[in-house]
């Protein structure tokens, strides 16, 4: 018999990489299953030992690896708790009542719930829906100040990110100059003219000027992740570059220059009245900072390597 457990809160602190863990090693782990109790009523159930106990009960541990495997245990019930007989038949999961195949679909729905409850938590495309949701509801001048805050106000699509890259790589060229805190790109004509301002709205500038900006900043960042002396090649910062913006988007820039863009630019974080919207704005640091994961990139990092992400699993909802 199911028992709809409390729900159980994921600690701020608890990173994307420790939760997707969590759920790896519980999701891999056969000692638990999640089958009809009933052909006639639908009804199901959880069938677990006593390590899927222990790991509810490790809801209050100090080590936040235990919390986040609590957490998504937690979380499996909780689904599991959602599937009443209507539901399971609105599914249909049920099929030709093998047994056996029944449990493997009902177990790759609650995968999938659970999976989606991570995604919406360490997506920082999910956390910007949700963001975009709650700002619609504040006054035109908070929003607007929340969103250049937040560096909402710097995105571009895909398409024009991958334009921004492609002109500061392979339009501009830049040279790197410089080591250690000074270490830079040569400035040239183009670069001047990418800095000055652009037209007013035109986001083709908007994308090669963010992409200037977050192309010394991670060259800096990666200066500082090298060993003594050894300066990053501009084509190891071209190749980690590409590969953040190809995962992330605008974000990955807008995240190697947010700090920096709030301090220049004297943005601070305006007063509203929205306690789920404070919950969202502190979290974008903890996202922000596995979006830029700078040293965490086997083939391009790491000290003497030449300088030159535990992966965002993006839900794939339920194949009934």
């Amino acid at each position: 018999m199911l028992i709809t457990p409390p729900g159980v809160c994921l600690p701020a602190a608890v990173t994307g990489p420790t939760a997707w863990a969590a759920f790896r090693l519980i999701f891999s782990c056969p000692s638990w299953s999640v089958v009809l109790a009933s052909d006639e009523t639908n009804e199901v159930d959880l069938i677990s030992g006593p390590e899927f106990q222990g790991w509810l009960d490790e809801v209050t541990s100090r080590w936040y690896d235990a919390r986040a495997r609590a957490f998504v245990s937690t979380r499996i019930l909780e689904v599991c708790g959602t599937l009443t007989p209507d539901r399971v038949r609105h599914l249909r999961i049920i099929g030709d009542r093998d047994e056996v195949t029944t449990s493997d679909r009902l177990r790759s729905y609650v995968k999938d719930q659970v999976r989606e409850t991570l995604h919406r938590r360490f997506s920082i495309q999910a956390w910007e829906l949700d963001v975009r949701a709650r700002t619609d509801l504040l006054p035109e001048t908070t929003r607007l100040e929340l969103h250049r805050f937040l560096g909402l106000d710097q995105l571009v699509d895909a398409r024009l990110c991958r334009k921004g890259v492609n002109y500061l790589f392979k339009t501009i060229k830049p040279e790197v100059i410089g080591a250690g805190s000074q270490i830079r790109f040569a400035e040239t004509r183009r670069m001047a003219d990418v800095r000055r301002d652009g037209p007013l709205g035109d986001p083709a500038h908007l994308a090669r000027a963010l992409a200037l900006r977050a192309g010394e900043a991670l060259l800096l960042a990666m200066a500082a992740d090298c060993a003594d002396g050894v300066i990053p090649s501009i084509s190891a910062v071209d190749e980690k570059f590409r590969s953040l913006t190809e995962e992330h988007g605008a974000w990955a820039m807008v995240g190697l220059v947010l700090e920096q863009d709030r301090t220049e630019g004297g943005f601070v974080l305006p007063a509203f009245d929205d306690p789920a919207l404070s919950e969202l704005v502190e979290r974008q640091e903890m996202l922000l900072s596995q979006v830029v994961n700078i040293s965490d990139q086997s083939a391009m990092s790491g000290r003497g390597s030449g300088c030159g992400m535990e992966d965002l699993i993006a839900p794939t909802g339920y194949d009934r």
